[in-house]
């Protein structure tokens, strides 16, 4: 997964990082939808970490991180190759292995601080032109998650994903939904949220009642 240059440009190493990218579509917000889809990147900031890895910046590291750094690749490599059988003949080993990639961005973040930087810099771009292409289709993001609606051109973003339907949904705001895929799932909680979960059931029923022709 090669990254894409127009959205490297732009990076200013004396900026904190932010977080993770967050948009909610104003339009539904508060509105029970039907018929969605759950867009999930599979590793996206390991999978970013192995490739800056191999962009020509003066990381200010010391040689013991790059060491970690040359280790965790070796790992990832190791795992993207052997995984499925990994999982099928030691499942204990797959989920130590899958754990440890996860944890390294931490770790990076600590000891080198350009490359939450560079993630950060690299979505926010990828985003912002995701949501010009796609418009209204687009209901949801969160860092490695995508909400949507028909089908939404992801651009020439070339990393592994899983898409999952959603038969109901209703984002409250960031970070705060209920849907349902098999069954009633949450995000979030706080104030009225079982008022919001009340309210996604009546839709859910009346629109089953409608589907039968009551």
């Amino acid at each position: 997964m090669p990254l894409i240059d127009k959205y490297l440009k732009g990076i200013d190493f004396n900026l904190k990082f932010s977080g993770g990218f967050l948009y909610l579509n104003p339009n539904i917000q508060d509105i029970p939808l039907k018929s969605a889809k759950q867009l999930q990147f599979n590793s996206l900031y390991p999978q970013l970490i192995v490739e800056i890895s191999k962009l020509d910046y003066n990381f200010n590291h010391d040689q013991k991180t790059q060491v970690e750094i040359d280790k965790f690749i070796k790992t990832w490599n190791y795992f993207q190759d052997n995984k499925l059988d990994i999982r099928s003949n030691d499942p204990e080993k797959y989920v130590s292995i899958k754990t440890e990639i996860n944890r390294f961005y931490g770790k990076i973040s600590k000891t080198t601080p350009q490359y939450p930087q560079i993630i950060s810099t690299y979505l926010n771009n990828y985003y912002r032109d995701l949501l010009e292409v796609n418009g209204q289709k687009i209901l949801y993001i969160d860092t490695d998650t995508i909400f949507f609606i028909d089908n939404i051109d992801l651009l020439e973003f070339d990393i592994s994903h899983d898409i999952m339907d959603v038969e109901y949904i209703l984002f409250l705001e960031n970070k705060r939904y209920i849907m349902k895929k098999t069954e009633i799932q949450t995000r979030g909680g706080g104030k009225n949220f079982q008022e919001a979960i009340d309210v996604l059931k009546r839709f859910i029923r009346d629109d089953k009642i409608k589907e039968l022709g009551l």
